[in-house]
Parts: C-alpha cells; structure tokens; sequence
C-alpha cells in the first residue's frame, strides 16, 4: 500500500486529464490568433494603445471639473485609439502586439502538456522534456518582454499614419527585464533539472 508520503500530487489519471485540458486549452489559444489575425487582415479598423501627453491630461482633469483633491493617475495614462484604413502591415503589426502573449501562451501549454502527460505515464525525465521546457522558457521572455516592443512599435506607426496628434504618445514601454530574467532563468533551471534526470536514466539502463 502506497504511503501518503510517497504519494505523487499528481496521478497517472490526474496528470492525463490535466495534459488534455492544457492541450483544450491551447488549441483555443491558437485557434483565437488565428482568428484574430484573419479579421486584422479582413478589415480595415484596429485598436491601439497609446498614451494621453501631460498637456492632454491636464487639460482633462480641468474639462472633467475635477476637484483639487482628484486628478487622472499617473502621468502616462492609457487610451485605446480606433485606427482606420490602415495598410495591411501595420494592422498585422498592432494585431501581432495584442495576440502575441495568446500564442506564446497556447504553445507553452501545449508543451508543458506534453511533459505532464510523460509524469503521468511514469517516465518523467524523457529526454525531450528539457527542450520542451526551454521551449516554455523562450516563450516566456517572448512573451513577458518582446511583446511590449512590438505594441509599442504598433503604436508607433498608428500615430504616424494619422499625423502624430499633439495630444497623444506611442504607448509606453511596462515590460520589467527583472520580471523576464527570473522567469526565464527558474525555467532553465527546471530544465536542467529534466536534462539530469534523464541523463541519470539512461546512465542507469546502461547497468542493468
């Protein structure tokens, strides 16, 4: 009889349901940004973000009549802007910054379904789970700091397309390389982890 202190948190059953749910969950993640990017590329209107300017903020907080006790936060305040008749690049490249972090996230499901489903068929250090979770790695940084640039670089154009308002900036930049790198260096670690393991499995077929 298997002891409670040995028993695995996830179970053979547990860990398949799971991998099935993650590989659900994916595909519609996947399927999203296709769809998304198919309409993008459909129709002609986008939506961006870009900030208000402090001139543009200020003059809010006086037409909003807003007492000396309540102003708009911050000095980049965040605005969705409804962009037109924009050429089919730039629509890709607003649309890629919104669906980015879908895609990322879909693929890393369906990878770290992948090795979910070898925990549970009792072979958890298979030598393809440390390049699936630095596959999951790169993702995260895709994700976590390569997207702003891109809804940045997004906003950007927009702008320029429509003559660079007065009132209006590109959006900001509120990726945290801090944020990226502890990501992305605990993954590797977990990868290592992986890549050890199976290392050691296959030292130990060897003697058998």
């Amino acid at each position: 009889m298997t002891s409670t202190a040995t028993r695995p948190l996830l179970g053979p059953r547990s860990s398949r349901t799971l991998s099935v749910v993650l590989a659900g969950l994916a595909t519609l993640a996947v399927g999203a940004v296709v769809v998304r990017v198919t309409d993008a590329l459909t129709f002609a209107s986008v939506l961006t973000e870009v900030t208000l300017t402090t001139r543009t903020r200020l003059d809010l907080d006086a037409a909003l009549r807003l007492p000396e006790e309540l102003t708009l936060s911050g000095h980049d305040v965040v605005a969705r802007l409804v962009a037109d008749d924009l050429p089919a690049g730039t629509r890709l490249l607003v649309v890629t910054g919104e669906m980015l972090p879908w895609l990322c996230a879909g693929l890393a499901a369906l990878a770290f379904a992948r090795v979910v489903w070898g925990l549970g068929s009792g072979d958890p250090f298979r030598p393809g789970h440390a390049r699936l979770v630095v596959a999951i790695a790169v993702l995260w940084a895709v994700g976590s700091w390569v997207t702003p640039q891109v809804v940045r670089a997004g906003s950007v154009e927009v702008l320029a397309f429509g003559g660079n308002p007065a009132g209006l900036e590109p959006a900001t930049d509120s990726s945290s390389i801090v944020v990226t790198w502890f990501g992305l260096l605990l993954l590797l670690a977990v990868a290592e982890v992986f890549r050890r393991g199976a290392r050691q499995a296959h030292e130990v077929e060897g003697l058998v």
